[in-house]
């Protein structure tokens, strides 16, 4: 059993037009950047599934509020949450009355080549009453069909038992940790308290232990003479027959009063020291609230299995789903705790009748959950409406479906990007922050994420960056006289944005017409002097589209030009180049293609820099000498000297982000 989906409408962030968000059969990682609706969705399940009343309650502001909505607007607003639970066991076999509960039975409603699933809708509608806050209503219903609009006679009331076979344990984020734990703690702790079987012998050695310290206390002189002062003051303004002696008690007689107030104590130290609950920091109270809500959880199906004794099975009620709700961690919690958690949380899943979903804006949580269990979250700036989404994954488990979720695993900070620039190696990601901050452009890598792809399977991460809503650009090499640059890097990448969905017949446009088919598929041929002079215009045209080259070769043969005496100065003493051009050139460029015959025209000094490319970057790291030659390099130099194409992208980038 466990929740496929949920869909909302109307709720916080969540506008009118309903949006459903698929949930991982195991863990759910709802990434995205701040106030785009993580806590929002949180929110939702708890008003659904909460185990206080607090938690389940809707409030005139959890209604969906337009960017163009009046405040103080007393028009009635509705909103729904809407899950679809599946009960796989049913299918296959496996269901126990723990696992599918008989009223999951009663209500399911069976697909056609698919699990049977049962669906749960809250329905809320704010009206105004005449008071400030007005009247809120809200129903919980079973719905018997899987239609958007269910008619009334499809949907009857949820019991409140029914409501509690599913529960959902909030480890909130430190903003409000402490209230948070404190409403729960105590929950988690008594469903097992009112378990156990406690035996005669600690029932009477906890009763004669309360009676003589109770005993003890009261007769001290000054607290009996404190009780006396009371009880004569209280006398003269109480006159009842009932509540007539006030008196100071330490602990109370009764047994069951006793074991209410067992509160948690951490030892702290070999000196055995003691400190509460209240004593540790938000992060710790975090931690400890998870560790217990994991231990009910162990605990109670180890006590329903029979596996554990002093516990009365018949009293107590597990739900038929635990639901682990984790928001933000990384704001509390250092990496090294991110890791033990996910890990724990994971082995909670796995045991089966738990999910779990964890919120984040770090990329600090994708790391160590798969790319298919993630979900984007994002808030259109100006509608104020959120979309979550999940992550499309190219199909099947070839190269390249493995080679984008290593990419996606890799750099994470991707999901949490204003831009998403997709370069070739670590030499971008060096060198343009750099660039950006000599032209006095706010380009962060805190939101601007630059990706090294090495040219790999660009597409899919357009076709995943459109889908998320991510604005983007590509920056490439052109490679010319390597074996397959020049023509055949700019045919790739028109190839690669007519499958992506550009218009081909734009794309292919020439003076008089469209290049044929046949021409274009031999684009990767042209190397004559009549075709190398129309190499840049084919090159610039790709710019509308977001996709950029460093020419001729690649960004540290440009960086090499515009600053040679930068990167000399680099060279220690002795060091430097020996080997000859046409030598170096058939090191830089190899011998399978034209080598340095079609660096002709604007690109026909780029030969002799070669040795010097061969030393500095194929001799030694990449990033390292650029990291060297930009401490040589005087702000305004760089402003004004940067290859033209990096100054473009930067740009480009720069009047995107003030845009959004």
């Amino acid at each position: 059993m466990r929740i496929e989906s949920v869909t909302l409408s109307g709720f916080r962030c969540f506008g009118p037009d309903p949006i459903t968000v698929p949930i991982a059969s195991e863990i759910t990682a709802v990434v995205g950047p701040n106030a785009a609706g993580k806590t929002a969705l949180l929110h939702a399940m708890s008003k659904l599934f909460g185990v206080s009343r607090a938690q389940r309650t809707v409030l005139r502001s959890d209604f969906h509020l337009g960017a163009d909505d009046d405040p103080e607007d007393r028009e009635p607003k509705d909103m729904f949450i809407d899950v679809l639970i599946g009960l796989p066991e049913l299918a296959d076999g496996t269901a126990t009355p723990e696992t599918i509960a008989p009223s999951f039975r009663h209500m399911q409603i069976a697909r056609a080549g698919d699990d049977p699933v049962c669906r749960l809708r809250l329905e809320a509608r704010w009206e105004d009453d005449g008071t400030v806050e007005g009247e809120v209503s809200q129903d919980l219903f079973w719905v018997d069909t899987l239609d958007d609009d269910p008619g009334e006679d499809k949907c009857h009331p949820v019991s409140a038992a029914d409501r509690g076979l599913i529960q959902l344990y909030y480890t909130p984020a430190s903003r409000d940790a402490a209230a948070q734990i404190k409403a729960t703690t105590g929950a988690l702790a008594a469903r097992l308290l009112r378990a156990i079987e406690w035996s005669s012998e600690t029932t009477d050695a906890v009763e004669e232990a309360s009676e003589k310290l109770a005993t003890a206390f009261e007769e001290e002189s000054a607290i009996a003479a404190i009780g006396k002062a009371l009880q004569k003051r209280w006398s003269g303004l109480h006159d009842d027959i009932v509540d007539t002696k006030p008196r100071l008690s330490l602990v109370s007689r009764r047994f069951e009063e006793v074991v209410n107030k067992i509160a948690v104590i951490f030892e702290q130290g070999p000196d055995g020291q003691e400190r509460g609950l209240d004593a540790l920091s938000d992060g710790q109270q975090s931690l400890f609230y998870f560790a217990l809500a994991a231990a009910v959880f162990d605990l109670e199906r180890k006590v329903v299995a029979g596996t554990v004794e002093g516990f009365r099975d018949d009293t107590l009620r597990i739900p038929a789903l635990t639901l682990f709700a984790l928001e933000e961690p990384e704001n509390h919690l250092s990496p090294y705790f991110l890791a033990r958690i996910i890990r724990q949380v994971r082995s909670l899943t796995d045991a089966g009748g738990a999910q779990a979903i964890v919120t984040s804006h770090s990329p600090a949580v994708l790391s160590r959950v798969d790319p298919r269990e993630v979900r984007y979250c994002r808030c259109d700036p100006k509608t104020r409406v959120s979309t979550v989404k999940k992550i499309k994954m190219p199909a099947g488990v070839d190269e390249t479906a493995k080679f984008v979720r290593g990419a996606m695993l890799a750099y994470p900070e991707l999901y949490f990007a204003r831009f998403v620039l997709l370069v070739e190696g670590d030499s971008e990601r060096i060198v343009l922050p750099r660039l950006a901050e000599a032209l006095d452009l706010l380009i962060d890598p805190a939101f601007v994420a630059i990706v090294p792809l090495g040219g790999r399977h660009v597409q899919h991460f357009w076709r995943l960056l459109k889908h998320l809503g991510i604005p983007h650009a590509t920056l490439l090499d052109l490679d010319l006289g390597r074996e397959g640059g020049g023509f055949g890097r700019v045919k790739t990448a028109i190839e690669k944005l007519i499958e992506f969905g550009a218009p081909k017949a734009a794309l292919l446009k020439i003076d008089g017409g469209t290049l044929s088919d046949e021409r274009f598929a031999k684009m990767h041929t042209w190397q004559d002097e009549e075709d190398r002079k129309i190499l840049n215009g084919w090159v610039n045209c790709l710019r509308p589209y977001g996709v950029y080259f460093s020419a001729p070769l690649d960004l540290d043969l440009a960086m090499l030009e515009a600053f040679p005496d930068a990167y000399k100065a680099i060279i220690p003493k002795g060091g430097g180049p020996k080997m000859a051009a046409d030598k170096a050139a058939e090191v830089v460029l190899g011998t399978a293609g034209p080598g340095t015959t079609i660096y002709t025209g604007p690109f026909k000094d780029y030969p002799a820099l070669l040795p010097a490319y061969r030393y500095h970057f194929l001799t030694n790291s990449k990033p390292a000498t650029h990291l060297a030659a930009l401490t040589h390099i005087k702000k305004n130099d760089l402003a004004e000297k940067m290859p033209s194409v990096l100054a473009e992208v930067l740009q480009h980038i720069a009047k995107s982000l003030r845009r959004d």
